[in-house]
């Protein structure tokens, strides 16, 4: 809630926090006589998009913007977002030992795969993020 004293003239840029199941909309209501109010929005936050997988496939740990995970094979891996990634940037580790990783996008599913340092495809646990 903001409020401003009588007979001020007033500029301010507050960060609003709507919550996941508020409705959609903006209340202003006003205690005085006549105003003038304009609304602007500037920007807004969204959820980073990340997860730990899981050398089976799953999704071990992350945020809810990932919604599944599936090994495809030895080493190669489908994940579904909750977007379509198109222009975003995946970018995917492995910790620990001689072992890499690389993804792409295609709409809403990261590819990725994980391989030894000699190149051949192992399944590992390995962390994902999407930079949109």
């Amino acid at each position: 809630m903001l409020s401003y004293p009588k007979a001020v003239n007033m500029t301010s840029t507050p960060t609003l926090t709507i919550t996941a199941g508020a409705a959609k909309q903006l209340r202003v209501r006003n205690f005085t006589a006549s105003v003038h109010l304009v609304i602007d929005v500037v920007g807004y936050y969204v959820p980073q998009i990340h997860a730990v997988l899981s050398p089976s496939g799953g999704v071990y740990n992350g945020s809810p913007r990932v919604l599944s995970s599936t090994n495809l094979g030895t080493g190669s891996y489908r994940v579904l977002l909750d977007i379509d990634a198109t222009g975003c940037t995946p970018v995917v580790s492995v910790h620990g030992g001689p072992y890499w990783a690389s993804a792409y996008v295609a709409g809403s599913y990261i590819y990725a795969n994980t391989y030894t340092d000699s190149g051949t495809a192992i399944n590992l646990y390995w962390t994902l993020a999407v930079l949109c």
